[in-house]
């Protein structure tokens, strides 16, 4: 199983660029759920950040850089347009778009566009100056940010489809509704069922806002389940750790065939007791385990033939 390494940068107001905390965007969403008063779909959080973490590593940029401005604004029209306009004005005052209003020239525009769009340099003057004569075409004098960037968003992509439209062309996820967990593990596979009725594998629900079939696999319970003695040696893993990646390949099957028949649904792979697992049966340090960790990750992996959109150890 390939699992996507590649760090998304996000490029600050003062130019800085940071790596992206999908955590932080959640908690900032999570905050804004709770302000607007929608406490009952704060769980939604989750799968907002999943859904913006996984458009950024499909882009088809060659660096994965976007704007702090850019990934606001994108959030907050996600929002608006999926029914939460209170939670997006929510999310804006905390830490969306910042509203500015620019004069419409190519210097100004140019100086705040670069910093919300971090588009590739062969195209974005080309975006600016397509920006500033539309501009003008409507006698627009003292232009709002958002508008700006929305302008350029569209001439950003106009120009992308033109350089590299094979590229452009999103994948259609054709499920349009939440599959229960119940119905999930109706249709995996009986050796499925000794780990989950001892609480080792779990299934998350699929939810249409970002369709993804994420596993939770224990690995800490596991090893006490297989009675391994401390310190285990890597040789008693290879073997039981690849057949959980075999099985877990076959669950991915049945969920795609059941409920994605047209196209393959993104995977994700949580170890929530990873760190437990490398103090206890290895013997590592609890504060340096994610290389153990990674080892031992790796050996579940070698069992599965998809493709693994995320790693999550804890």
């Amino acid at each position: 199983m390939k699992y996507s390494e590649k760090p998304i940068l996000i490029q600050e107001y003062n130019g800085d660029r940071v790596p992206f905390d999908a955590e932080e965007l959640q908690r900032d969403l999570i905050g804004s759920f709770l302000s607007a008063g929608k406490q009952e779909l704060a769980y939604l959080a989750g799968e907002i950040a999943l859904a913006v973490e996984y458009t950024m590593l499909n882009s088809s940029r060659p660096e994965l850089v976007f704007g702090r401005g850019e990934v606001g604004a994108a959030v907050i029209r996600m929002l608006e347009e999926t029914g939460f306009p209170e939670v997006a004005s929510c999310y804006r005052n905390s830490c969306g778009e910042c509203y500015l209003t620019l004069t419409p020239e190519f210097p100004v525009l140019a100086e705040l566009l670069k910093k919300y769009l971090a588009s590739p340099a062969e195209r974005f003057n080309d975006v600016v100056a397509n920006v500033c004569k539309a501009l003008k075409n409507l006698n627009i004098t003292a232009v709002p940010l958002h508008l700006a960037l929305e302008l350029a968003r569209y001439y950003e992509h106009l120009a992308a489809e033109q350089h590299r439209p094979e590229e452009l062309k999103k994948q259609e996820r054709k499920l349009q509704k939440t599959v229960r967990q119940a119905d999930i593990y109706n249709v995996l596979p009986s050796a499925a069922a000794p780990l989950i009725e001892a609480e080792i594998l779990r299934v998350n629900s699929i939810s249409a806002f970002f369709p993804c079939i994420r596993f939770v696999f224990e690995l800490e319970k596991f090893a006490r389940q297989q009675n391994y003695c401390t310190p285990v040696m890597e040789m008693e893993l290879v073997g039981p750790l690849f057949e959980v990646g075999q099985l877990l390949d076959l669950c991915r099957k049945s969920i795609d065939e059941a409920f994605s028949p047209q196209e393959p649904l993104p995977v994700s792979l949580h170890i929530p007791d990873m760190s437990d697992f490398v103090v206890f049966f290895l013997g590592g340090e609890r504060m340096r385990f994610q290389r153990a960790g990674r080892d031992a990750a790796k050996m579940i992996t070698a069992g599965f033939s998809g493709e693994l959109y995320k790693l999550t150890l804890s």
